[in-house]
């Protein structure tokens, strides 16, 4: 879902044929995993807005310089939200919601 950049542009495109695909699963637990993971195209090259936006608070000419800093914490939410929807039917059953 990060390649089709912007998270407005994935959840619309791919994201409800994603959900549909596990409709047999726990559907709050694979929205929010999708969620997670199509927050992560705002990082991705081709729009790359919150890195811009950070270097320009902080005062960073490269933005590029910020996506280094932040490759783990982008890989930990991608394995949380790969994770959170592999194990929807078990999180949904744990947390009481069927």
């Amino acid at each position: 879902m990060p390649a089709f950049g912007s998270a407005y542009a994935s959840a619309s495109v791919v994201g409800i044929p994603f959900l549909f695909a596990f409709l047999g699963h726990n559907e709050i637990m694979i929205a929010s995993g999708l969620s997670l993971i199509a927050g992560l195209g705002d990082l991705m090259p081709p729009p790359l807005l919150l890195c811009v936006l950070g270097g320009q608070v902080v005062g960073e000419k490269s933005s590029f310089g910020i996506l280094k800093e932040a490759l783990i914490p982008i890989l930990a939410a991608e394995t949380c939200g790969i994770l959170l929807i592999a194990y929807s039917r078990e999180l949904g059953a744990f947390l009481g919601a069927g």
